[in-house]
């Protein structure tokens, strides 16, 4: 029984040294640690941008249009806020549309010419979720790829979803493009570019003015001026149409130079 109880004491040794050695390990090491947390966080940050990507759709225009009810062109003449939504800093808007060309859902619009949409926003912007809030401006005109549904309101309505589904307004290359190569034979001023191509959809220059005018394509074109006068250049797809020459005046008219005496 004695050499038992040795036994069993020299068991529960062990046993005591093992639970003594788990308490007495050493510490985390904390650059381990803070290794380990950076690339928690990284891995967080691009599962959450892998989200909004997946939630803001990369359409072109016909699958944005086959994911929409309606799609109208409209100018924005009316902005009100409806209430704030629950979820905080959302609020409801309502907007009202005066559409002057109707792609998709003509159906649902009837023969008004004024149509009433809903969407969210916040006043922290449009980046501040994914997909982003709209953004409208009073007088703004574009092209609306809306839902029709009781998503926001008390009944069915135009609901403006994401801020890709609205933009402007493609231009018509079938019509444009030929007067367009016609006016750059000569020496185009710009009012005449801005005669046919119409107000631009952005202007991406730095020290000078860059347009940029889309067409219903996804073909783009570049106008170049410094001072809305004269036209520097125009660019289609990466290709020069146009080219002021080095030796123009500001209309783009070959100068003569007096003779040195």
């Amino acid at each position: 029984m004695l050499g038992t109880h040795k036994t069993d004491a020299g068991k529960g040794s062990k046993a005591t040294c093992g639970v003594s050695n788990v308490l007495r390990s050493p510490s985390p090491d904390p650059r381990r640690s803070a290794k380990k947390m950076k690339m928690l966080v990284t891995t967080i940050l691009f599962a959450f941008g892998g989200l909004c990507l997946a939630d803001e759709p990369v359409w072109t225009a016909d699958q944005r249009a086959e994911h929409r009810q309606a799609v109208v062109d409209a100018t924005v003449t009316k902005i009100e806020k409806v209430r704030d939504q629950p979820t905080a800093k959302v609020e409801l808007m309502r907007a009202v549309l005066d559409v002057a060309n109707v792609h998709k859902g003509k159906d649902l619009l009837g023969d008004s010419n004024t149509i009433e949409i809903f969407y969210e926003t916040s006043p922290l912007g449009g980046g501040y979720r994914c997909p982003t809030f709209p953004v409208l401006k009073l007088k703004e005109r574009g092209r609306f790829y809306l839902r029709f549904d009781a998503g926001l309101s008390e009944q069915k309505a135009f609901v403006l979803e994401m801020g890709s589904d609205f933009g402007p307004v493609p231009l018509e290359s079938c019509k444009i493009l030929p007067e367009l190569t016609k006016a750059l034979g000569s020496t185009p001023t710009f009012d005449e570019l801005s005669r046919i191509l119409g107000e631009p959809h952005m202007d991406i220059g730095s020290g000078i003015h860059v347009f940029v005018y889309i067409f219903d394509t996804g073909a783009s074109v570049a106008v170049g001026t410094g001072d809305k006068k004269t036209v520097l250049y125009v660019d289609r797809g990466g290709k020069r149409l146009y080219q002021k020459k080095a030796e123009q005046d500001g209309v783009g008219q070959p100068v003569t130079r007096p003779e040195s005496k």
